[in-house]
């Protein structure tokens, strides 16, 4: 029988071997499946490594490395602040950059902080090409009846309709 273990390079990634154990007593080969989780690990490449140890000795007998790339996208809006009038509107560039090879459609939509009395919209979607970036637009409208003020934290909530999400 051979023992088989990952080691995964970051402590937020968390990797797993099934069976960890592979009869080879029968056959000459076994197999193994090795499935990684790499929800809230940073973008680049990692490698990771596989080791059979025998069952009986306990000394090993072989090992190999596999590859992961791990893809994200990144939100930066610009300018930080500005200051309109009543009756005005702002505009803020959304840069949804690529990270580490990521490409795809990204979906926005306004999250929380819209003053009372403005109107907030952003760019629906966008689709980002790998090592690229592209441009969304934030328009907050002040309609005349928004209380003068300083409107903190207002945010975008971005996603890829699978695991990854950012605000």
């Amino acid at each position: 029988d051979l023992n088989v273990t990952c080691g995964c390079p970051v402590s937020s990634s968390n990797c797993n071997i099934s069976p960890a154990q592979v009869d080879l007593t029968s056959s000459t080969s076994g197999s193994a499946t090795l499935t990684v989780a790499s929800a809230g690990t940073a973008a680049q490449d990692y490698t990771i490594g596989v080791q059979g140890v025998d069952h009986d000795n306990g000394s090993p007998t072989n090992q190999t490395s596999v590859n992961l790339s791990v893809t994200d996208f990144a939100l930066s809006p610009s300018p930080a602040s500005q200051s309109i009038t009543q009756g005005d509107t702002a505009n803020y560039t959304v840069t949804v950059s690529s990270l580490n090879g990521f490409s795809g459609s990204v979906s926005l939509n306004m999250g929380s902080g819209c003053p009372t009395g403005a109107t907030c919209s952003v760019t629906p979607s966008v689709n980002v090409s790998s090592g690229g970036s592209t441009n969304a637009t934030l328009s907050i409208s002040n309609t005349g009846s928004t209380p003068t003020a300083t409107y903190n934290n207002i945010t975008v909530n971005a996603g890829d309709g699978g695991s990854l999400s950012h605000s």
